[in-house]
């Protein structure tokens, strides 16, 4: 190849941002991609104009860098894996898809446009700056703290028959907390000067779940990352906390002090993709955890099996948490196979309801949710991942 004829162009669409020190964030903003690049990587794309070629890249880089490369290698540097993305163009450009947000979760559905978060931003914006924001979150979780200590253990001593406890009123607490919770993501993101997407609903494990397209967070510092991860329990806190001070509100005040907490523990375990996850992630470094940990784990158990475990670089934390995160997968399937007559007689038993021969009143909520909401969840997310496959497919098949 003559390196001498081949001019890189860069996209219109790249954009590169300093994030903190040796750091910053190359952006491909039509197709949604992100990548932590450093100040070397950052002069080598700054030469790269559609004018100079590789030749030409290549002298001036190791002129202005000390560092000696070759032609071949800038072009690997280049080339390997910029175009895929959508940041260098090329004469052969393969189709590009955009990267989905929140691509772990499936049938999502927007509910809320980001552009009607615009005009809270001038009310909201002071709560988010990092020394109220921190000093409010720990008051108010001191303050439910106390009264879950205080009252809500000492309520729970008696028990509390079903038909005591105002069920539509606490299945609304925990809608509107959802929504508030994303809000929550959103308006911290907005209130560090980046723009926030939309905050939607999808199924995540087959469960359903609100989400929110905080993708621009990673050109956000360290620290405001882990405000904009937080940020979610932070508005949950305060609105349990102005709940609280209600007079209509203290009968059912006990059960919603339960939920919090639940929803806190659930949110901060840092092997699904909730709030622990991404800040773990943040805290450490790795980009994309789930994977990265995975990898390395299998790495190190291939690399013991045939005796080449002096030739591999171990990460005990990475080696931990992919280990960690393989039991809960397995666990999670056990209990998706547990499930699976559920999901055998779930035809029969919708034609069944739909014929009439099942009612409601024959249903309670545990086998409601057991026998007809998983399983049809389960067809719905299989049957869309096949069709998104075969569409994959096909257009594989047209390319070629």
């Amino acid at each position: 190849m003559n390196f001498n004829e081949v001019c890189p162009q860069l996209s219109k669409d790249v954009h590169i941002k300093h994030v903190e020190k040796d750091k910053y964030i190359l952006s491909q903003r039509k197709y949604k991609y992100q990548f932590y690049i450093n100040s070397r990587t950052k002069k080598l794309l700054e030469l790269v104009d559609g004018k100079n070629s590789i030749t030409d890249i290549t002298k001036k880089y190791n002129q202005s860098s000390g560092i000696n490369l070759a032609d071949d290698e800038v072009y690997n540097l280049l080339y390997t894996k910029f175009p895929e993305k959508g940041i260098i163009l090329t004469d052969k450009q393969r189709p590009i898809v955009a990267r989905k947000s929140a691509s772990y979760l499936t049938l999502r559905l927007d509910l809320i446009k980001s552009s009607w978060l615009q005009w809270l931003k001038k009310f909201t914006n002071p709560f988010f700056k990092p020394k109220a924001f921190l000093t409010i979150f720990i008051a108010g979780l001191g303050y439910l703290l106390g009264m879950f200590f205080l009252e809500t253990l000492w309520f729970y001593e008696k028990p509390q028959p079903i038909e005591n406890i105002n069920l539509s009123s606490v299945l609304l607490y925990i809608l509107t907390t959802s929504v508030i919770h994303e809000l929550g993501h959103a308006l911290a993101v907005t209130s560090y000067g980046l723009k926030a997407g939309n905050i939607g609903f999808g199924f995540y494990l087959f469960s359903p779940v609100l989400y929110t397209d905080v993708s621009e967070v990673w050109a956000l510092p360290l620290k405001k990352r882990i405000l904009v991860n937080l940020a979610g329990m932070y508005a949950e806190t305060i609105f349990l906390v102005l709940l609280s001070i209600l007079p209509q509100m203290q009968a059912i005040i006990p059960h919603l002090i339960v939920i919090y907490f639940a929803r806190l523990l659930i949110n901060s375990i840092p092997f699904l993709r909730f709030d622990g996850y991404w800040i773990l992630s943040d805290i450490t470094g790795y980009p994309n955890l789930n994977s990265k940990g995975a990898k390395h784990f299998v790495m190190i158990l291939k690399a013991f099996l045939t005796g080449k475990i002096k030739q591999v670089k171990f990460q005990a934390f990475l080696f931990f948490y992919g280990m960690i995160n393989l039991l809960m997968i397995i666990l999670f399937l056990v209990l998706i196979i547990s499930m699976i007559e559920s999901f055998i007689n779930f035809p029969t038993k919708l034609y069944q309801f739909i014929n009439g021969d099942i009612t409601l009143k024959n249903i309670t909520a545990g086998i409601f949710v057991y026998e007809y909401f998983f399983p049809l969840a389960f067809y719905f997310i299989t049957i869309k991942w096949l069709l998104e496959q075969a569409l994959k497919y096909t257009k594989r098949l047209k390319f070629k």
